[in-house]
C-alpha cells in the first residue's frame, strides 16, 4: 500500500529565510543547498537550518542579509573556504537559544561544486539541490519511491531527479551509513573523525568498517586541532542520550586514547573484591550505566524526573557523563596494597578522589571548560565518595545536610555518578540486593535535597557576621568557620531563635579562644619561649 507524507514545515524564523530568498532578487543559478538540509529534505524531516554555497558568497550573503533586515556575520579570517552567516532577528548567531535558525553562505571550494563535494567528509553531507528547486522540495510528497535503494526511480519528484549525488549519499542515507566521501577526508579535517561520531549519536547511524578504519589511522591528528573545537564535538555526542556509549567505539578508533591520554594508565588497572572489571572497563561501564539511569529517570525516580532533567539542562548533562569517564581517573596513581585483619591482602586507592580532581582539573583546563563547567566536572569527581558514605544507614542527618549545602545544584548529579558507579560495579562482593538498597537510598536522598531546598535551606540565618563581630570576633577564617558551623547548626535544628543562636555562638567563640590559646602555648614551647 502506497505511503504519502509530505515534508515537514520548516521553523517560522526558517520559513521568512526561505521568503526572503525569493524576494532578494539574487540570481539562484549557481547557488546550492548542501550539507545536512538535503539529507533533511530527503529523510522528510524539518529543516533547521541552512548552508548555501556559490560563487561571491560574501556578496551573496551581504544582498540577502539586506532583503531579511538580517544581520551580516562573517565566520572569522582563518575560516577556509570564506563562510559568511545571515542571522534573523529572532536567532542569536550561534543558533543556540531554543528554536533559532541561520543560514551559512560559503564560498564554492574548489573549480566547481562537484569539486566542492568531494572535499566534504561524509557522503550524506556531500549532495547539492539547485536553490532554485528547494521551494519544490519542501513542497513535495515523501513516498515510497524514497525508501528505493536503487537509485532515484523515474517516477521520483523532479528536484530528487536534479539532486546533485556524485558519492551517493543519499543512498547510504537511506541505509544508515557514515562514509568517508574519499581517502583525503580525514586527513585534510581530522576534527571530521569527532564529526563521524557525532553524527552516528545523533541519528544512531552505523560507520562504514573501511571508513572505522580510517578514524584509527588518523586519529593522531586530533592532536593538531584546537580544544575549542574538539570540546564543542565531545559535548555533542555526549548530549546525545547514547552518545556515552559511543565512547567504547571511539576508544576502539584510537580516539579516547588522543582526547585523553591519561586513561591508558587505567587499563589493565585491576581493582579490589568488589569489582569485576578493570578500572578503565568500569568507568566505561559506568557511562553506559549513567544513560540508563537517565533513561529510566521515570521507572527509577517517578516523581523527581521534572526536578532532576532541570538540574541536568546545558551542559550539565554531557559533562556529567565526561565526570563518570573520570571519577576514578585516580586510581592508578594511588594504588596501594594492605593486609587484613585475616592475614589477607587488598587492594586499596586512599586518595583517588582527590587525585582525580586534580587530573580532571587539568583536563577541562585542556578543553577549554569555563570556569562553572571545570568546577562542576572537578567537584563531582573530588566528592564521589563522599555521596557514597551518605547512602549509608549510619549517615547522620546533619552530615547529610552539611553535604546538600556545600553541593547545592550539584547534588542531584553527584548522586546519579555515584548510582551509576554502584550499577557498574559487580565484583564477588557485590550483590544486587545491597545495589537496589542502595538505588533506593540515592532516590530518597534526591527527594530529600529536593524538600530541604524548599524549607531549610530556604530559610534565612538566625545569625551573622555582623553578630559574631559584636561578640568579639574580628573578621577572618575563624569568623568563616564559626558562621559556617552556626548555620549547619541551624540547619540541623539545634536552635531556632537568635536568643539560641547567640548562646551557641558564644560557645563556639569561647573553643575558638581555647584552639587559639593552645596553639599559642604549644608555639612557645617549641621555640623555648
Amino acid at each position: 500500500m502506497s505511503h504519502t507524507a509530505f515534508s515537514p514545515a520548516p521553523h517560522p524564523s526558517l520559513h521568512r529565510l526561505l521568503s526572503g530568498l525569493q524576494h532578494a532578487s539574487l540570481p539562484l543559478d549557481g547557488v546550492f543547498l548542501v550539507g545536512g538540509g538535503v539529507r533533511d529534505l530527503l529523510l522528510g524531516r524539518p529543516l533547521k537550518d541552512m548552508d548555501l554555497a556559490c560563487r561571491d558568497a560574501e556578496n551573496v550573503a551581504l544582498g540577502l542579509a539586506r532583503s531579511l533586515e538580517a544581520s551580516f556575520v562573517p565566520l572569522g579570517r582563518g575560516h577556509y573556504p570564506p563562510s559568511f552567516r545571515v542571522v534573523p532577528r529572532d536567532a542569536d548567531q550561534h543558533g543556540t537559544e531554543s528554536g533559532s535558525v541561520f543560514l551559512d553562505v560559503t564560498e564554492i571550494h574548489g573549480r566547481d561544486i562537484l569539486e566542492d563535494l568531494a572535499r566534504r567528509d561524509f557522503t550524506v553531507n556531500a549532495m547539492a539541490l539547485p536553490l532554485g528547486l528547494l521551494p519544490d522540495a519542501l513542497a513535495s510528497p515523501i513516498g515510497d519511491a524514497l525508501k528505493s535503494n536503487h537509485g532515484i526511480p523515474p517516477e521520483s519528484p523532479a528536484w530528487q531527479r536534479q539532486l546533485l549525488d556524485p558519492h551517493s549519499g543519499r543512498l547510504d542515507a537511506l541505509q544508515g551509513l557514515i562514509r568517508r566521501t574519499g581517502p583525503r577526508s580525514l586527513v585534510e579535517d581530522p576534527l571530521r573523525i569527532l564529526r563521524g561520531f557525532r553524527l552516528r549519536a545523533q541519528r544512531g547511524w552505523i560507520i562504514e568498517p573501511a571508513t572505522l578504519d580510517d578514524m584509527a589511522r588518523h586519529a593522531h591528528g586530533l592532536t593538531k586541532i584546537s580544544w575549542e573545537r574538539i570540546r564543542s564535538e565531545l559535548r555533542l555526542i555526549l548530549e546525545c542520550p547514547e552518545g556515552g556509549r559511543l565512547l567504547a567505539e571511539m576508544d576502539r578508533a584510537a580516539v579516547l586514547d588522543v582526547l585523553f591520554p591519561e586513561l591508558r594508565e587505567m587499563r589493565g588497572c585491576g581493582q579490589n573484591h568488589f569489582h569485576h572489571l578493570d578500572v578503565f572497563e568500569h568507568s566505561l561501564a559506568a557511562v553506559d550505566q549513567c544513560e540508563v539511569l537517565i533513561a529510566e529517570l521515570n521507572a527509577v525516580f517517578g516523581e523527581l524526573e521534572e526536578p532532576i532533567l532541570t538540574a541536568l539542562k546545558g551542559w550539565r548533562l554531557p559533562w556529567l557523563k565526561l565526570a563518570v569517564l573520570l571519577h576514578d581517573i585516580g586510581k592508578p596513581g594511588t594504588k596501594g596494597r594492605r593486609t587484613t585483619k585475616e592475614n589477607t591482602e587488598r587492594i586499596t586507592f586512599y586518595g583517588h578522589d582527590a587525585l582525580g580532581a586534580a587530573m580532571a582539573e587539568s583536563i577541562a583546563a585542556r578543553l577549554r571548560l569555563s570556569s562553572a563547567e571545570s568546577k562542576y566536572v572537578v567537584g563531582l569527581i573530588h566528592n564521589h565518595l563522599h555521596v557514597g558514605v551518605l547512602l549509608r544507614p549510619e549517615a547522620k542527618l546533619k552530615a547529610r545536610l552539611r553535604w546538600m549545602r556545600r553541593l547545592g545544584p550539584d547534588m542531584i548529579p553527584a548522586v546519579l555518578l555515584c548510582l551509576a558507579d554502584i550499577r557498574a560495579t559487580l565484583g564477588p562482593a557485590s550483590s544486587l540486593s545491597d545495589h537496589q538498597t542502595q538505588e533506593t537510598r540515592g532516590v530518597a536522598l534526591i527527594r530529600e535535597y529536593l524538600e530541604q531546598t524548599r524549607t531549610t535551606f530556604s530559610a534565612p540565618p538566625l545569625i551573622n557576621g555582623h553578630d559574631l563581630q559584636a561578640l568579639g570576633l574580628p573578621p577572618g577564617p575563624a569568623l568563616g568557620r564559626t558562621l559556617k558551623q552556626l548555620q549547619e547548626a541551624q540547619d540541623a535544628g539545634e536552635f531556632t531563635t537568635k536568643e539560641e543562636a547567640v548562646m551557641l555562638a558564644k560557645r563556639l567563640l569561647e573553643i575558638e579562644a581555647s584552639m587559639r590559646e593552645t596553639t599559642h602555648d604549644s608555639s612557645k614551647t617549641r621555640t623555648g619561649c
